[in-house]
């Protein structure tokens, strides 16, 4: 019968700063992401305003041509930034 023999590793002590460190990184994550989130809905609600403004422009071209058309194309409009 032959026995093997293993050495058994000494506990790796955590240093003291680190559950800090951890907690201060994941707070900075939050921070960035939650910044991320704010940019993207700023940057989604220009792009809708810009949209209903170039629809609006387009209107006032046909507002001539078909008045009734171009008064469904500003209700579209509004519609498209109402729910901002």
């Amino acid at each position: 019968m032959s026995t093997t023999s293993l050495p058994s590793p000494a506990p790796v002590v955590v240093p003291r700063f680190a559950p800090v460190a951890a907690d201060w990184f994941a707070r900075l994550l939050e921070v960035l992401h939650l910044a991320r989130r704010v940019h993207t809905g700023r940057r989604l609600r220009m792009e809708r305003l810009a949209e209903a403004a170039r629809l609006r422009r387009y209107a006032d071209s046909m507002r001539s041509l078909d008045p009734r058309y171009a008064a469904d194309l500003y209700a579209a409009a509004d519609r498209h930034v109402a729910d901002l």
